[in-house]
């Protein structure tokens, strides 16, 4: 029996981040398990693309416009990620980030944004000048099913993000926008000061492009003087304040960011009476990007067909090192991770 167990323990801790490697939506994301295609080996690292440009949104965040050194176009839908392959100190290392641009604008192309994270290997290198246009990465994707649920006529979303969480938000709002003319969209985006704003222009240009159909409320928790918006985290109180007068009936709510946002919405939207049915989630909660690891074994839960699985994460593992390690003999199951 104690064998039994172990075996299974370790095929669930083979399985936890599968998904980075592209083929599965988001391990950081509760779906239902659905069959998934054969694993990408560490024989097939993904195809590769080369960064044609390198956009400083601010200065913690870049965007990477990718294009397929094949030149054929890359597909992909709105709300969907990509994950990097990265070398960095004679290892490569694999981070998914959300595309931001529209699919079939770019010439085929696509942008994804990567925000600095604190003593992050990967993204540190990304944002650095060590990383130039011309630099060709294998990249695994598009992977991931975010997003509102399929239209059946005009509808009204509010998207709630928080900090690099408006990444695949930018992609659903201009495609929807575009393809929608009847669709009306407001967003509600977390930040600590005005120069922390991805996409800034941006944003302001798509609500003076499209008028009504689209808004942006800004919530700063370090605004300057004069800041003409809420002050303030995306705290329950602030969620629930900013989102009741964008809601209608009908109203889908999308929500994307830091560990802490996401909580915060459901309590408040549950507050505000939105079935759960219509929120969807995208955890924007990356594995550690530093060499550092537990220092006793870390417990977490993974779920497979409804029915909850442990896993562990070892001393001296990342989480997804953990997965990784045993990837290529990673029962192709899909499992989500649940944080």
């Amino acid at each position: 029996m104690l064998n039994d167990a172990l075996s299974q323990l370790g095929r669930d801790v083979r399985t936890v981040v599968s998904s980075f490697l592209g083929q599965k939506p988001s391990p950081l994301v509760t779906r239902r398990s659905r069959r998934a295609p054969p694993l990408v080996t560490s024989a097939s690292l993904g195809r590769p693309m080369r960064i044609a440009e390198k956009i400083h949104e601010t200065a913690e965040t870049v965007s990477l416009v990718l294009e397929a050194v094949g030149g054929e176009p890359i597909d992909f839908r709105p709300g969907q990620f990509f994950t990097l392959v990265v070398p960095v100190g004679g290892t490569l290392h694999k981070r998914a980030y959300s595309a931001s641009s529209r699919p079939g604008e770019l010439g085929g192309r696509v942008r994804v944004t990567v925000k600095r994270v604190g003593g992050g290997l990967v993204s540190g290198r990304l944002v650095s000048d060590e990383t130039r246009v011309g630099d060709v990465l294998s990249v695994l994707g598009p992977s991931g099913s975010f997003g509102p649920s399929a239209a059946s006529g005009p509808r009204a979303l509010v998207l709630l993000a928080g900090g690099s969480g408006i990444t695949p938000m930018m992609s659903i709002a201009r495609t929807l926008l575009s393809l929608e003319p009847e669709t009306t969209i407001h967003l509600v985006y977390g930040n600590r000061s005005k120069a922390d704003i991805p996409f800034l222009g941006e944003l302001g240009d798509l609500a003076r492009e499209h008028g009504g159909r689209f808004s942006v409320r800004h919530v700063l928790s370090e605004p300057a003087e004069g800041f003409e918006h809420t002050r303030g985290a995306l705290t329950r109180d602030v969620v629930e304040r900013e989102v009741r007068p964008l809601l209608t009936p009908s109203s889908e709510v999308l929500v994307c960011g830091p560990a802490s946002t996401a909580p915060a919405a459901r309590a408040a939207l549950d507050g505000l009476g939105v079935p759960r049915d219509r929120v969807h989630e995208e955890a924007f909660v990356s594995p550690r990007e530093d060499t550092r690891s537990p220092t006793a074994p870390v417990a977490v839960t993974v779920t497979r067909n409804g029915a909850k699985k442990h896993a562990v994460q070892m001393v001296g593992q990342t989480l997804l090192e953990a997965g990784l390690a045993a990837a290529d003999a990673c029962a192709r199951q899909e499992f989500d991770l649940i944080l």
